[in-house]
């Protein structure tokens, strides 16, 4: 019941929730959000019209939102954040809502997050000149219940970002691999069988999770509540095998390519 409820109106009630908030077994205040990187890649989670769904964040900003959290211990929030246009508009991809959703699990009834975020840099609507970036902000409870809402305004004077050190960076989110949600040969892999190594790496869609990335049990439903699914417990709502990747990685004969 609780799958089919949260598929009927979890996207509706993120049209929605900046209208309505319910406080219950604590608050959350939104202190504010600070943006200091760019990044490449990485397994973002987003709304959809059948609950959540794994994208990749491409080119973003990176930072974190500040949150005071009192009560809530040993419960599950989830932050939902969403750039909004230049006209304080919500916006919209070929995928749905621009909205990206982080989990907070929290350990103590007081306690103050620094929750790293992604932005992607196709959510900012640069086409428009900016001097400030507005951000709305809703944190949910595992009933996905809106707890907090607030927008946040950031100066883009304020972004301060590594110049130095960004080559390198985003060299390393490139290197280091993402959520590609496709296969394909591991380079790294391969050359090193060629060099003396008898097999390389292959890439193929995971079987458990027919490449959504989610849990196959849950279909990602305890994202928001761990309680509701055993399986995915560790990280809730993604595919145990996989870990949202959505791809499996399996040893290959590479004799066969001299």
């Amino acid at each position: 019941m609780k799958t089919i409820v949260l598929r009927t109106w979890i996207f509706t009630a993120l049209v929605w929730l900046a209208s309505t908030v319910t406080l219950k077994a604590g608050t959350v205040e939104v202190l504010g959000i600070k943006i200091s990187n760019l990044g490449m890649g990485g397994r973002m989670i987003r709304f959809g019209d059948d609950g959540i769904f794994l994208d990749d964040a491409g080119m973003h900003l990176e930072g974190v939102v500040n949150l005071k959290i009192t009560g809530f211990a040993g419960q599950r929030l989830v932050c939902a954040l969403e750039p909004l246009n230049a006209q304080g508009e919500e916006q919209a991809d070929r995928m749905g809502a621009c909205v990206n959703l982080t989990g907070i699990n929290v350990a103590n009834n007081q306690q103050t997050v620094n929750l790293p975020v992604s932005i992607p840099y196709t959510w900012l609507d640069l086409g428009n000149e900016r001097s400030t970036f507005s951000f709305r902000v809703i944190i949910l409870d595992s009933s996905v219940q809106a707890v907090a809402k607030k927008t946040v305004n950031v100066a883009a004077t304020s972004i301060e970002i590594d110049r130095d050190n960004l080559p390198n960076k985003l060299m390393g989110d490139i290197l280091g691999g993402g959520n590609s949600g496709g296969g394909g040969l591991d380079i790294g892999g391969l050359l090193g069988g060629l060099l003396g190594g008898p097999s390389a790496t292959a890439e193929h869609t995971c079987g458990a999770c027919d490449g959504t990335g989610l849990c196959p049990d849950c279909y990602g439903d305890a994202f928001f509540d761990p309680s509701s699914c055993r399986r995915c417990s560790r990280d809730p709502g993604i595919c145990r095998r996989c870990k949202g990747t959505m791809t499996e990685t399996e040893s290959i004969d590479i004799n066969g390519y001299y």
